[in-house]
């Protein structure tokens, strides 16, 4: 449904409204949520509060604006505003999640799913300073190499004959 904005005698906008669904039971058209599972060529600026930055492999969720709710379903991260669901983005497309505004509410099990997964949140005040990063505890795949690369000086791996 589209809603026409009259600018003037001869100029009009037509402004798209988002995919919406009947609810029976207020009468009302609720928003449905936007799936974003695309692969991105480009930043995706998804709204005024929710970016979605292209890096390497995956994509960097800068989000702004007080009320949101993020939280985990199955294998996504969900935002919501307020009570609606906004939108969903699946695990394997994030590599980082940036907090930039006040206001913003994380579930405990979608911290501890991005940590599982080795995605970094980060949070920035309003000025753009950082104030902290969430991540794992547990060993990175750059200190678990580096421990082989040790172990194999012990063993068959680490001899320079075989490798001649």
């Amino acid at each position: 449904m589209a809603e026409v904005i009259q600018l003037g005698a001869e100029v009009s906008v037509v402004k798209e409204s988002p995919p919406a669904q009947y609810d029976l039971f207020t009468g009302e058209a609720k928003p449905l949520p936007i799936v974003v599972d695309r692969d991105l060529e480009d930043d995706l600026v998804i709204s005024d509060e929710i970016t979605l930055v292209r890096s390497g492999d995956a994509a960097q969720i800068i989000l702004s604006g007080f009320g949101m709710f993020l939280s985990k379903k199955s294998d996504r991260l969900i935002v919501r505003k307020g009570k609606d669901l906004a939108y969903e983005f699946p695990f394997y497309r994030l590599s980082e999640v940036t907090v930039t505004s006040r206001g913003i509410t994380l579930s405990s099990d979608l911290i501890m799913e991005l940590c599982a997964r080795g995605i970094h949140i980060n949070f920035l005040q309003g000025n753009g300073r950082p104030f902290a990063k969430l991540t794992s505890p547990m060993l990175s795949a750059t200190i678990q190499a580096r421990r082989e690369q040790f172990r194999a000086l012990d063993d068959e791996r680490g001899s320079i004959s075989g490798s001649i």
